[in-house]
């Protein structure tokens, strides 16, 4: 994501927190080789689209990923924790 590589995942817990169907990524149903080619295949024979989930996956990787929200978010943990021991 933070290369801003277009991305083709399965659609998985935890994967589908981190990216948006066909807007940073492409999700494909998991354990189906023939969808996960088709999406490679959409990438590799669209450069615009590649472009697009690129630019789009690196952006979302900056905005909620971020050195400065990241920290702030583990700050906000451990008080919630010291604060309930």
């Amino acid at each position: 994501m933070a290369f801003g590589k277009p991305i083709v995942a399965s659609n998985v817990p935890g994967v589908t927190d981190m990216v948006s169907d066909g807007k940073s990524a492409l999700l494909v149903p998991p354990g189906d080789p023939h969808a996960l080619a088709g999406a490679l295949q959409r990438i590799l024979s669209d450069e615009s689209l590649a472009r697009r989930l690129g630019a789009a996956a690196g952006q979302q990787a900056r905005d909620r990923f971020s050195l400065d929200r990241m920290s702030k978010e583990t700050l906000r943990y451990f008080e919630q924790v010291l604060a309930a021991s």
